[in-house]
């Protein structure tokens, strides 16, 4: 990630600095927890943590070279995406039933979490024209923020769609039988039609 020290402060400013990110962090993941946790709407709460992050790079990238206070504000406003990792996470882990299922979903976000902390550094040219303002790699944060809230709004929008449709299947056979204990049967959610996505 870009710190003060490119933003052309000295490297005791830097540090000084770069406490607030942390802040920003901690702050960003307490407080979308509790609120996905009083409204059940994780994929939203992720949205709106990335968002921030997608200004925080274009402030970073575009601001004039004199503003170093904006881009300083835009550098610690990109820590708010890490925030959504945890719930995507708990976005996971509710709405995959069945054991195999559920370890291998978790296994590709974590996978894919992994591929991006490699990928996100390389980002940052060290050579050539990208020093010292790295608009290719500023330009990155915000391409994948964008990518990112596209895809969970399309998660969201056909989670919520399959369950209106469970509902409406529901409805129309006048109830399921409801089966005792049927969420420990390591059925999975397509299997159990009594299971509800959560978004």
């Amino acid at each position: 990630m870009l710190t003060a020290l490119s933003l052309g402060y000295t490297s005791k400013q830097t540090a000084l600095l770069s406490l607030p990110s942390g802040g920003v962090s901690i702050v960003s993941i307490l407080s979308a927890t509790f609120v996905a946790g009083r409204t059940n709407s994780r994929g939203l709460n992720a949205v709106a943590l990335i968002i921030p992050s997608i200004i925080g790079g274009a402030l970073m990238a575009f601001l004039p070279k004199n503003a170093g206070a904006g881009k300083l504000i835009g550098n610690y406003m990109t820590n708010t995406g890490g925030a959504a990792l945890p719930l995507m996470y708990s976005l996971a882990a509710a709405n995959y039933a069945g054991h195999t299922k559920k370890v291998t979903i978790n296994a590709i976000l974590l996978m894919s979490f992994c591929i991006g902390n490699i990928i996100g550094p390389l980002t940052f040219q060290p050579d050539g024209k990208d020093p010292p303002e790295y608009i290719p790699a500023k330009i990155a944060i915000m391409a994948t923020g964008l990518l990112a809230v596209v895809a969970i709004l399309v998660l969201v929008g056909l989670l919520w769609v399959e369950n209106r449709k469970r509902d409406r299947e529901e409805r129309d056979m006048g109830g399921y039988d409801h089966v005792v204990d049927s969420e420990f049967m390591d059925k999975t959610d397509k299997e159990n039609q009594e299971f509800r996505y959560s978004y």
